[in-house]
Order: C-alpha cells, then structure tokens, then sequence
C-alpha cells in the first residue's frame, strides 16, 4: 500500500485500530497499492547502497591520521 495515501485517509487513535481500518479500506479497494520494484532493481540499490557506505568509511579512515596529527599540534606546524 502506499504509505502517502494511507496518510492522508482519516483514521483512528491507535495502532491496533488504525491497523484493522486500513485492512478493512484495502479490502474494499479504496487504497492504491504501492510501488514493489523488479528483483534487479532491488539488487542494483543495495550494490549502490553498499558503495556509498564503504566510501564513507574510507573517508572516515582517511581523515582518522590528520585528526590524530591536528589534536596533537603536529599537523598545524607544518
């Protein structure tokens, strides 16, 4: 189901009972189902995703030596 559209449907006080409404609006068509993307699409953002997390780690590890060296007053005399 889509979430935005699910969020704009009034509902009720707590989970549980939000819940069964929006069972009871699924089954009677009233919501528009959401967007499940092909297996290879899945695959290719987790690979990009992966990417982007080992980039951040090695800059993270990169600027580790120039902290250490900048903490101490090493780095700011050269």
């Amino acid at each position: 189901m889509n979430a935005r559209h699910a969020k704009q449907v009034p509902g009720r006080n707590t989970d549980l009972t939000d819940a069964q409404w929006l069972a009871i609006l699924a089954r009677s068509g009233l919501l528009q189902g959401g967007f499940v993307p092909p297996a290879n699409f899945r695959e290719l953002r987790l690979i990009a995703r992966q990417m982007q997390k080992l980039t951040a780690i090695l800059a993270g590890e990169k600027n580790r030596p120039h902290k250490v060296l900048t903490g101490d007053g090493i780095r700011g005399i050269m």
